[in-house]
């Protein structure tokens, strides 16, 4: 809703630029409109995507944070590596847990595009000990895991972690890359 409300303010605002003939911040207001809109329609894909009954699947999950990671890290020309077991495949997830799980690792893919300057991004599923570990690992730079734990994003991630009863965890050494893991107990 905010995000309509500011393309709404910013299109009064483009129109009264142009009456001005002021079209350097007349531009300006087209591509705030611009990125907005196109930050709208990502994110109505990502709900939609989220609320189909029959993409409820793990594979289904990892087809779509794949498309996400190819995206994120095309620029930087890092590797995007799936690791999902094929029994793993065709497990369901309930629309919450699948809908965190996803913000989650979208959330874990983004911050090794941008911080990490690795050359690759390993997404994997496994079952460990009845439950199933979701991670996004980089083979970057590392980071302080004390210092790095005051930004929102972690802070998001563990939020997300906990509404599904799942565990977070992180693993960064210095040059060595970093692993963000979400531990999910499925339950039938």
């Amino acid at each position: 809703g905010s995000t309509l409300s500011g393309i709404a303010m910013y299109s009064h605002v483009a129109r009264e630029q142009v009456k001005n003939s002021d079209n350097i911040h007349a531009e300006q207001s087209l591509n705030i409109m611009q990125k907005s809109a196109g930050d709208m329609v990502s994110k109505l894909s990502d709900i939609v995507w989220l609320i189909n009954p029959q993409q409820d699947t793990i594979s289904e999950l990892f087809q779509r944070l794949e498309e996400y990671a190819r995206q994120m890290t095309s620029v930087q020309n890092m590797q995007v590596v799936i690791d999902l077991p094929e029994d793993l495949s065709s497990v369901h997830i309930p629309l919450e847990a699948r809908r965190n799980i996803y913000l989650f690792c979208k959330e874990a893919i983004n911050n090794a595009a941008k911080y990490s300057q690795g050359t690759r991004i390993e997404l994997q599923a496994k079952v460990d000990k009845g439950f199933i570990r979701f991670s996004v690992r980089d083979d970057g730079k590392g980071f302080d895991e004390i210092t790095v734990k005051k930004g929102n994003g972690l802070e998001n991630m563990k939020r997300r972690a906990e509404e599904i009863g799942a565990t977070f965890k992180i693993g960064s050494r210095a040059q060595q890359g970093s692993n963000i893991e979400m531990l999910y107990k499925l339950t039938h």
